[in-house]
């Protein structure tokens, strides 16, 4: 009988999750059978959960820490491998940033001089639908000359507009648009955004406030109330 080839896992190695809580069965199931939908009646039984919570959050503790040492070994390997692969990566972006850098001038003057023939195109073509109209409110019907002159003046605009229209066609490759932007005034722009988007707003100020509601008054109680409370831990 062929033997099957050996491959990682194939011996069915503990699962860490299994080593982590293996100690603390008999702990869970107790918790387990508290944790029922029935709630605490006298002092004798809160003793004993609290008992039982104080054991499970040790418990807890240990499994994080199995956790985080799982994990460890992962992340070193991950940091291990990004730092292997960065240098060849940052020396590709640094072709690609000096290829960009070598042709972008030049792509910025072809892009100019095409604005520009499109520019001259379009004027060309306004000026022949002009002529053309004009051409064609002054041609008498009954003087034929007049009538084949309005209507090359016609045939002249359609292939001025055809040309004005390839010409903004002809758009230069590898160049794009990039939107930039800097505030000006920063009282405005929170105004605005609190009149015009208030769901982002009200998401930053709950933000804010769970962040310093415990160390700053934040305005006060007719802004933000505050209190206090005990629970369970």
């Amino acid at each position: 009988m062929e033997n099957e080839r050996a491959v990682i896992g194939g011996n069915n190695p503990p699962s860490p999750i299994d080593d982590a809580v293996a100690p603390y069965g008999a702990l869970i199931l107790e918790c387990e059978n508290w944790c029922d939908g029935g709630k605490v009646e006298t002092e004798a039984q809160m003793e004993v959960v609290d008992a039982l919570l104080k054991q499970f959050k040790t418990a807890r503790t240990a499994v994080n820490k199995a956790r985080d040492d799982d994990v460890r070994e992962y992340k070193a390997a991950h940091t291990a491998a990004i730092e292997f692969w960065k240098p060849t990566l940052a020396d590709f972006d640094r072709i690609v940033a000096s290829l960009v850098a070598t042709v972008d001038p030049f792509k910025r003057k072809m892009a100019a001089e095409k604005a520009e023939a499109e520019r001259i195109a379009w004027e060309k073509a306004n000026a022949a639908k002009l002529e053309a109209e004009r051409k064609a409110r002054e041609a008498d019907a009954a003087d034929l000359e007049a009538q084949r002159e309005a209507q090359q003046a016609q045939e002249a605009a359609m292939q001025a507009d055809k040309a004005a229209r390839a010409a903004k066609a002809d758009k230069p490759r590898g160049l794009r648009k990039v939107k930039h932007f800097e505030i000006v005034d920063m009282r405005a722009l929170v105004n605005w955004i609190a009149t015009n988007d208030k769901p982002a707003m009200a998401a930053f100020a709950e933000e804010y406030a769970r962040a310093h509601h415990k160390t700053t008054t934040l305005g006060g109680d007719n802004v933000v109330k505050q209190w206090q409370s005990k629970e369970a831990f």
